[in-house]
């Protein structure tokens, strides 16, 4: 048996070629993304499927997992079985997904706990792995810093409501080295009371990157870190003055 499910939900284990896809699901989820939170943490949570463990069936909560785990080459998952007719099932699963999207963020709490992840440095590489990248890391430990120096919210705009920019009181700190997160000041950068005072709003702007393939994931995760420490922008203390100082340097535009 080839799997990684956590100890207290082996007993669930069945082949994977028992289950199918769910016919007609609208919902495409994150495999790759799914493939590295089964890597690191296992399957934690069964696949609820219709069907029989004798006749197999289709997965209906948990088929980005079960199409994960295929792709990591597991040979088995834990599954629960339901036995009920195609319109509960298809309830079932779409329920499961819209509810899914209905949840939000204390922005407070997420800051809290994502230092607390943080203090493990592989855990960056989860992060990276899921979509939570230096770059995003970033605007969220400048929001936290905003907060802390001045007392307030700022207003935060999104290009899409169900990935938020995380604001707190505490910045995230970097447990990869020296200094701050991307984002906070760099060695040499003016003290924080010889800035310019700052206007009493600012809104913090993030765009969501959609890339064609892990190779220019990684090239682009490179270029941030290179720009962190790049002798030309050391001057700018955020990674978004430092992206266009340097791009303002070489775009002819």
């Amino acid at each position: 048996m080839n799997h990684n499910i956590i100890p207290s939900l082996t007993h669930l284990a069945e082949p994977i070629e028992k289950l199918k896809p769910l016919p007609g699901n609208p919902h495409k989820g994150a495999v790759e993304e799914m493939k590295v939170v089964l890597a690191e943490f296992g399957q934690h949570r069964p696949v609820v499927a219709q069907g029989t463990s004798e006749e197999g069936g289709f997965s209906l909560v948990g088929n980005t997992m079960t199409s994960a785990a295929k792709a990591l080459g597991w040979t088995h998952i834990a599954v629960a079985w339901v036995q009920e007719d195609n319109a509960r099932a298809m309830a079932r699963a779409l329920s499961d997904n819209h509810v899914a999207t209905l949840g939000v963020d204390d922005p407070r709490l997420m800051n809290q706990a994502l230092e607390l992840a943080l203090t493990e440095e592989e855990h960056y590489v989860l992060f990276e792995g899921i979509g939570i990248d230096d770059f995003e890391l970033a605007a969220l430990a400048e929001a936290s810093t905003r907060e802390r120096e001045s007392g307030y919210l700022p207003p935060v705009l999104l290009d899409r409501p169900s990935n938020p920019v995380v604001e707190g009181d505490t910045p995230v700190p970097d447990r990869r080295g020296e200094g701050g997160l991307p984002g906070s000041p760099l060695p040499g950068a003016p003290p924080a009371g010889e800035r310019p005072e700052r206007p009493e709003r600012r809104a913090v702007v993030q765009y969501s990157l959609v890339f064609d393939d892990n190779d220019q994931q990684k090239r682009w995760h490179d270029f941030i870190r290179h720009l962190r420490s790049d002798a030309e922008v050391t001057d700018y203390d955020t990674t978004s003055a430092k992206l266009m100082a340097w791009l303002e340097a070489r775009a002819d535009f």
